[in-house]
């Protein structure tokens, strides 16, 4: 979406070497554990993604969090990208959970107001740079560390 937007026309090969680094990111000093404890919590984990499957598996793989998740899902299953609300009950459906009992955690104000638009319950991740869509419904939790989202749920 970039490239179009800057009228750029990348070769398949340009196009991989500038998403290279996104699978090479760690994660937040507070993500393992709190994934750690949302697990041995009982909770069903789903990493859900507008990226492309195999990009998400490798950066989960790379941040060591993927064992953490019952599945890895991609919006390319459904062919529309979040925050459309056909994205949000595709993965309702794969996750064969309840809508009432599913959550979107995300710092993402965009992917918030999706899945609030969606009937699903949200938690916001505050992560610097990032902020809750003010023109949107308010997420139902808003956290400072996936820790935290642990313990108030």
């Amino acid at each position: 979406m970039n490239a179009l937007k800057y009228d750029l026309d990348l070769s398949e090969e340009e196009l991989q070497k500038t998403l290279k680094p996104i699978t090479s990111l760690k994660a937040y000093p507070d993500v393992m554990p709190g994934l750690e404890d949302l697990k041995s919590s009982g909770f069903k984990l789903i990493a859900y993604s507008n990226g492309k499957p195999d990009v998400l598996r490798k950066q989960l793989e790379f941040a060591e969090i993927d064992h953490f998740f019952d599945h890895i899902e991609s919006v390319e299953n459904v062919k529309k990208y979040k925050p459309h609300l056909d994205s949000y009950q595709y993965i309702v459906d794969a996750s064969e959970v309840n809508k009432s009992d599913c959550m979107m955690v995300a710092a993402h104000g965009w992917d918030i107001a999706g899945a609030g638009r969606a009937g699903l319950q949200t938690a916001f991740v505050r992560r610097p740079g990032k902020f809750p869509f003010k023109l949107a419904k308010d997420p139902d939790l808003v956290v400072e560390t996936i820790e935290q989202l642990a313990k108030e749920l």
